[in-house]
């Protein structure tokens, strides 16, 4: 919303950032209306948003100030565009089946320049997860500290234990636990923080897709995406040799991601996102989900559904630092 160039309504997945398909009567002649609903989040603001497929348009709720609105959207290619009318500018998004919503927002600073970021949403439950989303779970994230352009990303592993009601968080060498609650306001798994007033929330798509988002009123604004931790060595390459999977980063880019086979047998990713293209081996020796792409790229991924990229150096700046994409 308002201020800050949204409408993108697009998580992530990503990922994982998810849909409520509805048909109902409608239209001439009786045509049906195919709506999907979602819930998720814009930089600081918590969202519902109903994606009208037959007569493309996209509704959204701000459950944070409050506030509602109405985009149209159309198709260019592989990707859909909404027009913000406050700033008059086009921006990107995709959506998987009645799953998850990506795409990007954004506002235009003093310098003139425009920033972008991420709009994660997943299908709307409307009810408690319960047991559904026990396991773990792999995570990229994005922050934001005290402006759009002061970012900064991070990686790691989440263990979630609905018994106990708590979330165990890994990155680098750091674990915490944070317990957590069913909103039934915002039909959302909240964060419980202690000692300050940081907020959070996050939605799943049963144990498969997670995204979540916090904030400190104010100061900072980060959110992740999270796929399920694989078990075994996951299958990269597609069957079909046009598959691809599409993208949208925090620098305003689209464009795709493939896996290939190597000249060595070795699997490989192509990322275009603008130029250069870039051409790899991935680094998977884990083989749960989570790879790494040259030297500073890490990536994690859901078979057939989602990938996502961090970028952890600065200086490699022709690779944005937080990419998301999902299967057509």
């Amino acid at each position: 919303m308002k201020g800050k160039g949204f409408l993108m309504v697009i998580l992530l997945f990503l990922a994982g950032i998810i849909f409520n398909a509805c048909g109902s009567g409608g239209g001439d002649g009786g045509e049906e209306t195919t709506i999907y609903t979602f819930r998720g989040f814009l930089i600081n603001d918590l969202l519902r948003v109903q994606l009208n497929i037959t007569d493309q348009e996209i509704t959204y709720q701000n459950f944070l100030e409050p506030e509602k609105g109405t985009f149209t959207f159309t198709q260019k290619g592989n990707f859909y565009y909404y027009t913000n009318p406050d700033n008059g500018l086009e921006f990107p998004f995709l959506w998987q089946d009645n799953q998850i919503l990506v795409g990007l927002a954004g506002d235009t600073v003093q310098e003139g320049d425009t920033v972008y970021f991420h709009f994660l949403a997943l299908k709307e439950t409307g009810q408690d997860y319960g047991d559904k989303i026990a396991g773990e779970y792999n995570w990229v994230g994005i922050k934001y500290e005290g402006s759009l352009s002061n970012k900064s990303v991070n990686y790691g592993s989440a263990v979630v234990d609905p018994s106990q009601k708590t979330i165990t968080v890994t990155y680098g060498n750091t674990t915490v636990s944070f317990p957590f609650q069913f909103n039934p306001d915002y039909k959302a798994v909240e964060i419980e923080f202690q000692g300050d007033n940081t907020i959070g929330y996050q939605y799943y798509l049963d144990n498969q897709i997670s995204i979540g988002w916090q904030m400190v009123p104010n100061q900072e604004s980060s959110y992740v995406i999270g796929f399920k931790k694989q078990t075994n060595p996951p299958q990269y390459i597609s069957s079909d040799p046009n598959f691809k999977y599409y993208c949208l980063a925090e620098d305003g880019s689209t464009g795709y991601a493939q896996f290939y086979e190597g000249q060595n047998q070795e699997t490989s990713l192509e990322l275009e996102l603008g130029n250069p293209i870039w051409y790899g081996a991935i680094d998977d020796k884990f083989g749960d989900g989570t790879f790494t792409y040259y030297s500073f790229v890490h990536g994690i991924y859901l078979p057939q559904k989602a990938l996502a990229l961090v970028n952890t150096d600065k200086s490699q700046i022709d690779i944005p630092y937080f990419v998301v994409c999902i299967a057509p």
